[in-house]
């Protein structure tokens, strides 16, 4: 059965409101058998880097561990990549059959265009891009 985890910074400093969103898109999130690593969008904001920063919940279905070390995440509206930006958080480990909230930080420049965020996701590659 797939489980929310908290990091243990997120647990100590989300908001009340944040926290809410993330319990409801988690319980909103169906079971993908077909996918071992899913995102789920909660929300957006831009900081005052103009950096783009995505609430999002990392689903890992598989039965082992994943890492976020040297992979990278796209944003794609209507199927095409309208960002990319490349992670590397080896100390981040989503266990088995946990899902778990992340904050993922776009660069302005990494944007190809600009977005609308509407029906926007997120998808986690391996590798560097």
């Amino acid at each position: 059965m797939q489980q929310l985890q908290f990091e243990d910074a997120w647990k100590r400093t989300i908001s009340d409101q944040d926290r809410k969103l993330i319990y409801q898109v988690f319980n909103d999130t169906v079971i993908d058998t077909s996918s071992t690593i899913k995102v789920s969008n909660v929300r957006h904001d831009t900081n005052h880097k103009e950096e783009e920063l995505m609430i999002s919940i990392i689903h890992n279905f598989s039965e082992s561990n994943f890492t976020l070390s040297n992979c990278y995440i796209e944003y794609l509206e209507n199927k095409t990549v309208i960002a990319t930006h490349q992670l590397h958080f080896p100390t981040l480990t989503i266990p088995a059959h946990t899902s778990m909230p992340w904050t993922f930080i776009f660069p302005k420049e990494s944007f190809e265009q600009q977005p609308s965020w509407e029906l926007g996701e997120l998808r986690i590659g391996e590798g560097a891009k």
